[in-house]
């Protein structure tokens, strides 16, 4: 963090973390979050749920701030 503060930023922007589809489906393979099977889950591919807790508490604490994309229009690779 202090590298990305150091560039003058002051947010980063990070992919969903949400459980996805895992390997092969009918549309083909989904990645970097973007085909969620589980809302409420963190694909283990990205981490615990307290490595994101622990993520935001360390931005904070440096007065930066978190961007997190989620995909609101549909779910998964067949919707």
């Amino acid at each position: 963090l202090d590298y990305i503060q150091g560039m003058a930023f002051d947010c980063i922007w990070i992919t969903p973390v949400v459980y996805q589809y895992p390997g092969e489906t009918p549309s083909g393979t989904g990645c970097m979050g973007y085909w969620a099977y589980d809302l409420y889950r963190i694909d283990p591919h990205f981490g615990t749920e307290q490595d994101l807790k622990d993520l935001v508490k360390a931005l904070h604490s440096k007065g930066m701030c978190l961007m997190y994309d989620f995909v609101a229009n549909h779910m998964g690779p067949i919707h």
